[in-house]
């Protein structure tokens, strides 16, 4: 069943790149159609982060492959949609 919806929890480091970056990162996926990111709580070398992708058929290893490219990591998964669509 294809995954048209996921929301997790990311701790990315400090540095580069910001999240409009990642944002366009993560949108270059096959079958992301949108990135919500919000900033959760800034600490003295990392970032947390509330991120939604929200698309058709997303591969979530895809996800984290972009996420570990730029350092960061996925501290849970709060919600995925799956459609027979």
């Amino acid at each position: 069943m294809p995954t048209v919806k996921i929301v997790m929890d990311v701790v990315k480091p400090l540095k580069e790149p910001n999240i409009f970056t990642l944002a366009y990162n993560l949108l270059e996926i096959n079958g992301v159609k949108s990135v919500n990111i919000k900033v959760q709580d800034v600490g003295a070398d990392a970032i947390a982060l509330l991120i939604e992708i929200v698309g058709s058929n997303i591969e979530f290893e895809k996800v984290k492959l972009v996420l570990e490219e730029v350092g960061a990591t996925v501290n849970s998964i709060n919600e995925v949609l799956l459609s027979k669509d």
